[in-house]
């Protein structure tokens, strides 16, 4: 008489046998696989997260964008400037 453990086993066996061959239940194949199914599943939470991790840096970065915009040629304004008022002066 087989144990029970040894007729457990026997079951488990048929029964993934039946669901693979109805197609109810595919193994997985690979590691691939598994996370591509993992990633289907958690889509939502990976979109939510990768926006968040988009925009909370993207806003700071537009500041520093915008201040590096407004002084990155403050030195050839600055010259500009003073050409500028010379020669409104009269003195060039």
């Amino acid at each position: 008489m087989p144990s029970n453990k040894e007729q457990i086993d026997g079951i488990l066996a048929r029964l993934v046998a039946v669901e693979a061959e109805l197609g109810i239940r595919p193994k997985p194949e690979g590691w691939w696989v598994r996370k591509w199914e993992w990633t289907k599943t958690h889509k939502g939470t990976i979109i939510s997260l990768t926006a968040l991790i988009l925009i909370i840096p993207g806003w700071f970065v537009s500041g520093w964008f915008k201040y590096h915009l407004d002084y990155k040629c403050r030195g050839w304004q600055n010259n500009y400037q003073t050409v500028t008022r010379k020669h409104q002066a009269g003195w060039v």
